[in-house]
């Protein structure tokens, strides 16, 4: 399969980010899953209406999460709270544009971006590793992590895209 064609047989979302990363002069890569390569996992979090995406690469195979307290400073959230809950709340405030295991910041032109914030990992955009996120329907496209970050920000503003630790205590 080739960009275009996983353009057309991808999300509204994805089918927006790939389009604007190419305008942009950047090359996703089309891959199969479960080739060698770090992937992109987004987690949200939801607060009301509010949506927080966190990005991060991990090694193929592997599980890696933001600490509890990444997730705090991201929402602004004081005193105790349920990570399973914000997240089953992230994932009703993206339901319209994406399903559970398929999740990543990459919304169409629909979505309101005033109520989304995408928080980047610092060690993620250091390495620049190239990272592969889903394009739904088992299809599957790597770019790196800074890449992936300049698109964003183009699409979503400087505000509504920025890079932290996500890792750090």
């Amino acid at each position: 399969m080739n960009l275009d064609d996983l353009i057309g047989a991808s999300p509204r979302g994805v089918a927006r980010f790939l389009e604007h990363a190419v305008e942009l002069g950047y090359k996703p890569i089309v891959i199969e899953k479960g080739a060698e390569s770090n992937c992109g996992w987004t987690i949200a979090y939801g607060v009301g209406q509010l949506t927080y995406m966190l990005v991060y690469d991990v090694e193929a195979g592997t599980r890696r999460y933001p600490t509890k307290n990444a997730v705090r400073q991201e929402t602004g959230l004081k005193g105790r709270f349920d990570l399973l809950k914000l997240r089953n709340q992230g994932l009703e405030n993206v339901a319209s544009e994406m399903k559970a295991g398929c999740i990543s910041p990459f919304f169409s032109e629909d979505f309101d971006t005033e109520k989304l914030c995408v928080t980047i990992d610092t060690e993620g955009i250091k390495e620049n590793n190239l990272v592969e996120f889903p394009a739904g329907n088992t299809l599957y496209f790597a770019m790196r992590l800074f890449e992936v970050f300049q698109t964003l920000r183009s699409l979503y503003g400087k505000d509504g895209v920025n890079i932290k630790y996500l890792f750090k205590d």
